[in-house]
């Protein structure tokens, strides 16, 4: 089955205890028209995809700079992920799955230049009707070059992933508190390991983390589909010290295109995110309301 979708008036009224007994005001960032408009857009979407699957893509001949609630009905693949249904981006699914299989322990992961000739070549044949790459066989090509095609994909993307509606809440009840935290004990200066402090984030860290898969699920299907996939294949990269990535280097790379907002925010949102991926994700796609 497709990826369930809760009501946001659920999501809304969950979120809004979860804040209350933080002392915060839902209303303090969040419009429920707006989620609203996004919700009844969603559903037609999806109900149009669902109607549509069969068909061959007639009008639009781009993927790359297309919004996702558009391209998803032309240019999708199909993945399972936590038992469910999800549509992808042909290209996203192509490039990350073959960096699974052969490339995230390479030195200098998406740092490398690429193969020109070839990264033109792909970026084409991915950006082009009827097939959009779907009979590319990636595993010939260079990391270096599924690397560059990935990040242009990414970085040229009609909008981020996370709605516009949904950066403000997302930043200033689940993020900045852990940011402030952190700055409050870098200016204290105490000399202890950092994982001292461990078990006080995971206390402190409880509401935060609620209200962030709630946010998350008021995002439209498609870009809940895509964000998921991205922030778990994102999270492994750090796992590899061979490749020399942190969180916060993926942060830097695609914090924006993934988060939008402001450059320094989204940056911090995005390591945020990976270093909390686990809890987040636990329960994320639960069908119950």
């Amino acid at each position: 089955p497709l990826v369930p979708k809760v009501h946001y008036r659920t999501l809304l009224l969950r979120l809004k205890r979860v804040l209350r007994a933080q002392g915060s005001n839902i209303k303090d960032y969040i419009d429920a028209e707006d989620i609203h408009a996004l919700y009844v857009q969603d559903v037609g979407d999806r109900e149009k995809r669902e109607r549509d699957r069969v068909k061959i893509a007639r009008v639009r001949k781009d993927v790359f700079s297309a919004p996702l609630r558009e391209s998803l009905g032309y240019a999708s693949t199909t993945a399972i992920l936590g038992g469910y249904r999800h549509d992808l981006p042909i290209v996203l699914f192509y490039c990350i799955e073959e960096l699974y299989r052969t490339g995230i322990y390479r030195p200098n992961l998406f740092r490398e230049i690429p193969n020109r000739s070839r990264h033109i070549a792909l970026l084409e044949s991915f950006n082009t009707a009827p097939l959009f790459g779907s009979q590319i066989a990636l595993h010939i090509e260079s990391t270096s070059t599924i690397c560059a095609l990935l990040s242009t994909y990414l970085k040229n993307m009609a909008e981020p992933i996370l709605d516009s509606v949904l950066f403000t809440p997302f930043w200033q009840w689940c993020v900045k508190p852990s940011v402030q935290r952190d700055e409050r004990r870098a200016q204290r200066a105490i000399l202890e390991r950092q994982n001292a402090y461990a078990a006080e984030d995971d206390e402190l860290e409880g509401a935060q983390i609620a209200a962030a898969q709630l946010i998350l699920k008021l995002l439209p299907t498609h870009h809940f589909s895509v964000l998921v996939y991205l922030c778990a294949f994102f999270t492994q990269v750090p796992l590899c010290p061979e490749n020399g990535m942190t969180e916060e280097d993926v942060g830097k790379m695609f914090g924006y295109e993934v988060f939008g907002g402001s450059r320094v925010a989204s940056r911090l949102m995005m390591a945020w995110v990976l270093k909390r991926w686990a809890k987040l994700s636990d329960g994320l796609m639960s069908a119950e309301d």
